[in-house]
């Protein structure tokens, strides 16, 4: 089984507006809204590819009811562990140019955090986890680290989609794949990438 891990998933609630006036009343022409998280996402690509998995992470509120809701409708499998605040609703207004406001997320709980190991323990070397996206305030900062620490132990192989310091504190378990984008390599390798001949170097 493969097993995707997103610490703070959103709805991505997506206005499109002929322009906007700040201190005014704008009026969207379309809205549309979406489950989002970089976990998530990669959930419903390998859907696409036909290739189940089970996103998991942490949902509360009618926020998250939707996206479990939203998943289920994908025929993608969910196991979120249940908080008390609402999942965050992220806004993103489109008017020829893109803002955006991201909210912060729920609070997470030890017990919550413990709860999503747990999760993570029971797997197997059959199984891979795929680990993506920012960690919010309340999960602890080396929370990459004790899920990678858990799949070196349980055999299942890790794969994450993370900003610098998070790739680098898993690289001593020996993760499957990291997958860095464009600006997390310059960051990680200090350099402009401008070719491909420089990704691959």
């Amino acid at each position: 089984m493969i097993y995707t891990v997103t610490f703070n998933p959103s709805i991505d609630y997506i206005m499109f507006a002929q322009g906007f006036e700040l201190d005014g009343l704008n009026r969207a022409t379309e809205t549309y809204k979406f489950a989002g998280g970089k976990g998530i996402n990669v959930s419903r690509v390998l859907k696409t590819l036909d290739v189940s998995s089970t996103a998991l992470g942490f949902a509360g509120g009618f926020p998250g009811q939707f996206i479990e809701d939203t998943l289920e409708q994908a025929d993608i499998a969910t196991h979120f562990v249940k908080v008390d605040e609402d999942t965050r609703i992220n806004v993103k207004l489109k008017t020829g140019k893109e803002t955006e406001i991201n909210a912060p997320g729920p609070t997470i709980s030890e017990t919550q955090f413990s709860d999503l190991l747990q999760q993570i323990e029971s797997t197997t070397p059959q199984d891979t986890v795929i680990v993506a996206g920012s960690i919010p305030k309340s999960v602890p900062a080396d929370a990459y680290e004790q899920i990678a620490k858990i799949t070196s132990e349980t055999g299942a192989k890790l794969v994450v989609d993370a900003e610098k310091d998070l790739v680098e504190s898993v690289l001593k378990y020996n993760p499957l794949f990291i997958k860095p984008n464009k600006d997390e390599l310059e960051v990680m390798f200090n350099t402009e990438i401008t070719t491909d001949k420089q990704v691959i170097k």
